[in-house]
């Protein structure tokens, strides 16, 4: 008994080295962050990137930011602008800690609002009627009917902007209690991002512009997975399209992706669902052309650009040079902790962590991740399970082409 306890645990003894030597973990030391570093293949691109971060420096000075924007704004009003415009957007007109510029929101008076969340200690708007920026929604203490209806419709579109889409939904409901109909497209789009497509439907079904809604239905339908009903229920040529991709009708997708236009990003995203890479980083470089290396959706398009070239093995320094402009120049801010995956600075499990809060941001994860793994031939179960996973929320161009790609 003696002998056989020793044999047994110098056998786990040299299991134990075999493992942890690397050549059993080493295929999979991308995946846990336990995993000894120095296991991990190196950063693609040779150079490590700044990870995301806020400072108190970043906070005060996107504060200074955002009222200088404010105030050119409310220029704008005083001068009898119907539509306001931030002017020449750029450094002067830009988070610092994310480089995402301000967006504004107006019903008579106005808000500019520092989008996606980025500062740890507070959310920043500024408020045209206190003419001040904000740490926190403030609503002013005497306010009529109208006055309370409006505050219900800019709060909404500050939190949904902000991140805060809990927020967003509820100040839409207490909107809806005056019986306009103004923020319902907004509602859909807080639910959904919340994943109860179930409600949005429901806010569909009740409400009383429903010929507004039309598209707003159709991306619960393909949340739900109901992709005949989409079919049925006059999508737009993208939300036609990617019903078609999840019935498996990739010829007619095909046909149909020829009507879409002046949306090339979505056309990146079905022609890699189609595998035809050429095409499809020449519409992500038609994305950067248009809107810029700091564009909200740049590092979308870097994205795919780069797992494109992977997926044909061919190309290898233009696809590097890619992403270190992306980690470069994109906005610190997701999908940026994607790029900083793709250069192998972060494991698996350290993306998934980041991207845990936000529905949106799971799936882009799965399919960036599955997608890398499939090209890298490495882990293919564990791919496809991720791909699968991605698949299962259709309302995002992801799930369309990680449900195409998946299937093989």
């Amino acid at each position: 008994m003696l002998r056989f306890l020793l044999s047994a645990l110098i056998s786990l003894a040299y299991a134990l080295v075999f493992a942890y030597s690397g050549t059993i973990a080493h295929p999979f030391a991308y995946r846990h962050k336990w995993y000894p570093r120095q296991w991990r293949p190196q950063p693609y691109t040779g150079k490590v990137s700044q990870p995301l971060g806020d400072t108190p420096d970043q906070l005060n000075r996107c504060r200074q930011l955002i009222e200088s924007t404010g105030h050119q704004l409310r220029d704008q009003v005083r001068q009898g602008a119907e539509t306001l415009e931030i002017v020449s957007p750029g450094p002067y007109t830009r988070c610092p800690t994310t480089g995402l510029n301000y967006c504004v929101v107006r019903w008579q008076d106005f808000v500019v609002i520092c989008t996606c969340h980025p500062h740890i200690s507070a959310n920043v708007v500024w408020d045209s009627r206190a003419s001040k920026q904000l740490d926190s929604w403030q609503t002013p203490t005497t306010l009529d009917d109208e006055g309370r209806i409006q505050d219900y419709y800019l709060h909404a579109y500050a939190a949904y902007f902000s991140g805060d889409f809990a927020e967003a939904v509820q100040c839409c409901e207490k909107f809806l209690e005056s019986k306009r109909t103004d923020v319902n497209a907004l509602l859909i789009d807080s639910l959904l991002a919340l994943g109860e497509a179930g409600r949005g439907l429901q806010v569909f079904s009740e409400a009383t512009n429903q010929k507004e809604l039309r598209q707003s239905q159709s991306n619960c339908l393909l949340e739900l997975g109901r992709f005949q009903e989409v079919l049925k229920n006059e999508p737009s040529e993208i939300q036609k399209c990617m019903a078609l991709f999840y019935l498996d009708q990739d010829e007619e997708a095909a046909r149909t992706l020829e009507s879409v236009s002046k949306d090339p990003l979505f056309e990146a995203y079905a022609l890699l669902a189609l595998k035809r890479h050429p095409e499809c980083r020449r519409k992500c470089r038609e994305v950067i052309h248009d809107l810029g290396w700091q564009a909200p959706f740049a590092g979308n398009a870097i994205i795919v650009n780069v797992i494109s070239h992977w997926m044909t093995g061919d190309s290898a320094d233009e696809a590097r040079a890619t992403l270190q402009k992306g980690l470069d120049e994109a906005p610190r801010t997701w999908p940026y902790p994607i790029l900083r995956y793709l250069n192998r600075e972060i494991c698996e499990e350290e993306l998934f962590e980041i991207a845990a809060p936000v529905l949106s941001h799971r799936v882009e994860a799965q399919f960036s991740v599955g997608l890398t793994l499939l090209a890298q031939k490495r882990d293919t179960a564990h791919a496809r399970d991720l791909l699968r996973q991605a698949a299962n929320h259709g309302q995002f161009f992801e799930g369309m082409a990680a449900h195409t790609l998946a299937k093989e």
